[in-house]
């Protein structure tokens, strides 16, 4: 089975449009199509994002999170030093490499310009999305 890193933008935009794209992947996920990898630091860069920017309760955030923690499989990552891209997505790049993840789903131009890091491919929810279907 497939293991899979969502990076945060693609687990934000699931949450505020389930019907599109990567709340599609999501339902993917829930469904067993694949593992999830994940870190905290893209967890808690979801709940900020999701308290502070879109406004959903934090209560409900938590709550959603913590299953995250349950159901996917957590990695700390590795520490990544990549000069092709930006500092705050090192730690999606690690997070990939420490869970040897076989993709990383993301929107981030940046990360995706860099079509693969460590062996790992990395591609936009449509393209995952159309290879997994």
């Amino acid at each position: 089975m497939d293991r899979v890193v969502l990076d945060t933008n693609v687990l934000v935009s699931a949450f505020t449009s389930p019907s599109g794209v990567p709340g599609q992947i999501f339902d993917m996920w829930q469904g067993n199509k694949f593992i999830l990898v994940i870190s905290h630091y893209i967890l808690d860069e979801l709940e900020r994002i999701l308290i502070k920017k879109i406004g959903l309760s934090e209560d409900f955030v938590l709550e959603r999170t913590q299953q995250f923690t349950w159901l996917a499989q957590l990695v700390e990552p590795t520490e990544v030093f990549e000069n092709l891209a930006e500092e705050n997505d090192w730690p999606i790049l690690g997070t990939a490499v420490a869970g040897q993840a076989d993709y990383l789903v993301t929107g981030d131009r940046v990360l995706l310009n860099l079509k693969h890091y460590g062996g790992t491919p990395i591609v936009s929810p449509k393209q995952f999305l159309n290879e997994k279907s």
